[in-house]
């Protein structure tokens, strides 16, 4: 039998759905939430697939669906890495959103931020900052609407 012969498995097709943007068959895939968390030999998941080939809806689907949105490959590599280096900013977006950390290192040492600033993206950086921004703006929003400590003693 050769290489061309040889039975694809189950994870390979589902990469397969991811590289080709097919979400509507990707919804229907058996055992769906096994192939989310599957990785590949190099650790990658279904979601640096998605990231690599830049499909924010599937990246979407599978984050819905539990996948780990700062899962490291075995390098290290990230989602929102693998985004930035293929640039492709929706699914950078989509990954930001859905609060993927931007200071993880890949064994080189690289982040999401210092691949961009290589790649002189300042398109890039300028969502990665409106991003991180938006998520100290709620944070901040969050912690302001507490009683003072003061008047939470007294509530009790």
């Amino acid at each position: 039998m050769s290489a061309d012969d040889a039975e694809i498995t189950i994870d390979e097709k589902f990469s397969n759905l991811i590289a080709q943007g097919d979400l509507a068959t990707m919804m229907s895939f058996p055992d769906l939430p096994a192939r989310v968390q599957a990785r590949d030999d190099e650790g990658w998941t279904p979601l640096h697939w998605a990231a690599l080939y830049g499909h924010a809806d599937c990246a979407g689907f599978l984050i819905a669906h539990g996948a780990p949105v700062d899962a490291q490959s075995h390098r290290g590599e990230t989602p929102l890495m693998i985004a930035a280096e293929s640039r492709q900013k929706s699914a950078f977006a989509v990954l930001l959103a859905a609060g993927a950390r931007e200071d993880l290192t890949r064994e080189n040492g690289d982040t999401a931020a210092s691949i961009l600033r290589e790649q002189k993206a300042d398109d890039f950086l300028s969502v990665l900052r409106d991003a991180l921004a938006e998520r100290s703006s709620v944070l901040q929003k969050a912690v302001s609407v507490l009683p003072s400590p003061t008047v939470r003693k007294r509530l009790n």
